[in-house]
């Protein structure tokens, strides 16, 4: 299961944290200034994932750089057209004299279209920025645990939504099976994958068709969790959430207003509690959370965001 943790108070800027279960990588979702990012949090990232460069987005990537500083670590960071020029102005901001070129380096993963992404790397000293790859989408980034794919969306500017997809699993149910578990275990679960009931398995010398053995596994589908950050509440925005994160676990959305202010939101390219709320309903999400609340707002005015959206979803 991947579990998100919000980093920041409700009336500060996004951040999410994620980690997955039997997983020794954890990941974060925008750099917004928030309190509760701590040095921990930052030293075990394998990815760092930014929808746009607004300041609300990415003020506090330099806390991130602080705290990865002399690790080594090599971090992805993934974001739209133009983030790599734009980290490389944060980076070159500050005087490098006394740092190693192996202590740190960062893979930039821009996105420049849906099915384009462009990747580059850059290490201290001088942080010069090197095209090294690209990568033909629609899959951002990849590993055992999870797969990132992405949907660019309409701010004013695009805004990248990510959704989080762990592989599906197969489980042996050896207390229904009248055959000890064995190397024919891991056979039959890949027949069973790849549904070909054909497959012969060798189990002590015998064979078996594959499908004999299926009504000993389950299929468990894989935990997808989004991320949907600023957008317009629009229906060629709403038409790409639903196709993205149909049918998805959890989804975090941006939900920016309330609904009295709704022209607001359109004024300014951002979404609100019904509109949020509905494209969720509408997609079949499982459990939709409201996050990513304007500034105008108090702590009181946040939790009657909170209370239209969940009226919006019933």
């Amino acid at each position: 299961m991947i579990h998100a943790t919000l980093k920041n108070l409700p009336t500060e800027d996004i951040c999410i944290h994620l980690s997955i279960d039997n997983h020794p990588k954890q990941y974060l979702c925008e750099c917004g200034s928030a309190s509760l990012l701590g040095k921990k949090d930052c030293l075990n990232l394998a990815a760092i994932f930014i929808s746009h460069t607004h300041i609300d987005h990415f003020v506090n990537f330099d806390t991130v750089l602080r705290h990865q500083l002399g690790s080594g670590m090599r971090v992805v960071l993934c974001g739209p057209r133009g983030i790599a020029k734009q980290l490389q102005a944060k980076l070159r901001a500050y005087n490098w004299n006394l740092i190693a070129e192996n202590e740190l380096q960062y893979e930039i993963r821009e996105i420049q279209n849906e099915r384009h992404i462009k990747i580059y790397q850059v290490s201290p000293s001088k942080w010069n920025l090197q095209l090294i790859g690209e990568i033909k989408g629609p899959v951002l980034y990849q590993n055992e645990a999870v797969e990132v794919r992405f949907t660019i969306l309409d701010h004013g500017t695009p805004s990248i939504a990510y959704s989080f997809q762990e592989p599906d699993a197969v489980n042996f149910q050896k207390d229904e099976a009248p055959i000890a578990p064995g190397p024919w275990v891991k056979m039959a679960k890949a027949a069973f994958l790849a549904n070909s009931p054909e497959t012969p398995i060798n189990i002590q010398g015998q064979h078996y068709p594959a499908g004999d053995l299926f009504s000993y596994f389950r299929l468990k589908t894989g935990y997808h969790l989004g991320v949907v950050m600023d957008h317009l509440a629009s229906s060629g925005n709403h038409e790409k959430i639903m196709k993205t994160f149909q049918n998805a676990d959890q989804v975090f959305i941006e939900t920016y207003y309330l609904n009295e202010d709704r022209e607001l939101a359109l004024q300014n390219r951002h979404s609100y509690a019904q509109a949020s709320a509905e494209v969720m309903h509408r997609a079949g999400v499982k459990n939709a959370t409201p996050v990513h609340f304007s500034r105008r707002y108090t702590e009181e005015d946040i939790q009657v965001i909170q209370h239209q959206f969940k009226a919006a979803l019933e």
